[in-house]
């Protein structure tokens, strides 16, 4: 993923393909880069916190970031084990 003027460009070795992405898909992109999966939850309360609002009014832009973002191949959505009952 590389910054090209306002945007981003970010190209998907599954697709073959080169996607022109906004801020907020780069930074989910970011996010989900990392080495431990995290939840739709998690993602929100971290991106919030970085741009000073509530994670339920990011959790809107993030579920359709995400969205695209799968369907164009550059992330996947990996399947978290449920925490055992106590």
């Amino acid at each position: 993923m590389e910054q090209l003027g306002e945007h981003w460009v970010a190209f998907s070795p599954l697709s073959g393909e080169t996607h022109l992405i906004n801020d907020t898909t780069a930074a989910v992109v970011e996010s989900v880069s990392r080495e431990v999966p995290v939840t739709l939850e998690q993602l929100c309360a971290s991106l919030a916190a970085d741009a000073g609002v509530m994670p339920i009014d990011a959790e809107d832009l993030v579920r359709q970031a995400l969205q695209m973002l799968v369907a164009a191949g550059l992330v996947r959505e990996v399947p978290l084990p449920r925490a055992a009952a106590a």
